[in-house]
């Protein structure tokens, strides 16, 4: 028999590229290589916040990650490959890995600078789905690729205090693009991830969003906020009551989904541990919110991890989010955002597809 030549199909490449700066509520970005194919890109996030005196600020929850207003993989300057807030790549992040990353918010100390670091992978693979390399991004079909940040506030992290600040010289994101070198012929998709949200201003059973057509429908990230402290947005697990997806106003793929059942599915489905309030790893307690994060539920709306079991959105003329929503005891401003995950055809859709 032929000996077999072990490590002939080493074929990841890790590259660091330079880390994108902090600049507070302004755009910047960090050009990416074009060599080979994507498989992911890791972000990790650092900086430090000043106290700015002997007055305690508070931290936001889910801080620092609020830092990251939105992230953005861009070709071109104009195509959009994903554009999501931190908080919700995060999230995606928890879900698809089965296990929460990294999420220090700064230790509450006066008079000194506090460090703060979270971390994140973004895939650009279908992971989770049977052939992964399916959707993995090819960067040589265009001239430029970036990744685009838009910063936030010190008030994306932390309220109350003696006006803290960001120290603009130690805070940036660290960025690494996993990449293959071998795999162009199987990619037939570009993973998709676009986000919407509304304001919500009374309760109502027939609080809508009308669902982009981008291709196949994977999954949908949901998102409940509201304000209790100003301009601190909280997730909340009160507002939404039951979730339907419809279809040409007829066919209803999710049919009045509760959400705490919704949330306690993802966990079994994902098999990951429920993140405490203290960012700890724990199970869920009998007679209390048995499911994923605060805030957060997810649609998978795939089977067996067949991309041929994604929702077609490019067949239907009609998809709409269906939300029965209580806003008691919630204070103003309410927001409900929905983060869409897309397989993008390269190529035209055949039969059964």
């Amino acid at each position: 028999m032929e000996a077999l030549d072990f490590g002939a199909r080493f074929r990841t490449i890790t590259s660091t590229v330079p880390v994108i700066p902090y600049d507070s509520g302004n755009v910047r970005s960090v050009e990416l290589p074009r060599s080979f194919l994507y498989r992911n890109i890791a972000i990790r996030l650092t900086g430090q916040i000043n106290s700015g005196g002997a007055g305690a600020y508070t931290n936001n929850p889910e801080s620092p990650l609020g830092l990251i207003s939105k992230l953005e993989l861009v070709a071109d300057g104009r195509k959009i490959l994903w554009t999501a807030a931190g908080r919700d790549l995060y999230r995606f992040c928890h879900l698809m890995r089965g296990v929460s990353t990294e999420l220090n918010p700064p230790v509450v100390t006066a008079n000194q600078a506090n460090a703060f670091s979270a971390s994140f992978v973004i895939d650009n693979s279908a992971i989770r789905m049977q052939l992964p390399a399916d959707s993995l991004f090819d960067p040589r079909e265009y001239e430029k690729i970036e990744l685009r940040v838009t910063w936030g506030t010190v008030s994306a992290i932390s309220n109350g205090g003696t006006a803290p600040s960001i120290v603009t010289a130690t805070t940036q994101l660290e960025v690494q693009v996993q990449q293959t070198t071998v795999g162009v012929e199987h990619v037939a998709f570009n993973r998709i991830i676009q986000f919407d949200e509304q304001i919500v201003t009374a309760t109502s059973s027939n609080f809508t969003f009308n669902v982009p057509r981008s291709g196949l429908l994977a999954g949908i990230l949901l998102r409940a906020d509201h304000q209790p402290t100003a301009n601190v947005p909280t997730p909340t697990d009160t507002l939404v009551n039951f979730v339907t997806l419809k279809s040409d106003n007829s066919f209803n793929h999710v049919d009045r989904a509760g959400w705490n059942l919704l949330k306690a599915r993802n966990v079994a489905e994902f098999q990951f541990f429920r993140q405490l309030p203290d960012a700890t790893a724990g199970l869920p307690a009998l007679g209390s919110n048995t499911g994923f994060t605060v805030g957060y539920a997810y649609i998978d709306l795939t089977e067996d991890g067949l991309m041929t079991s994604a929702l077609n959105t490019l067949a239907l003329n009609v998809l709409q989010l269906i939300f029965d929503v209580n806003i008691t005891g919630l204070t103003s401003p309410i927001i409900l955002r929905a983060s869409y995950l897309f397989y993008e055809p390269i190529r035209p859709l055949v039969a059964g597809q």
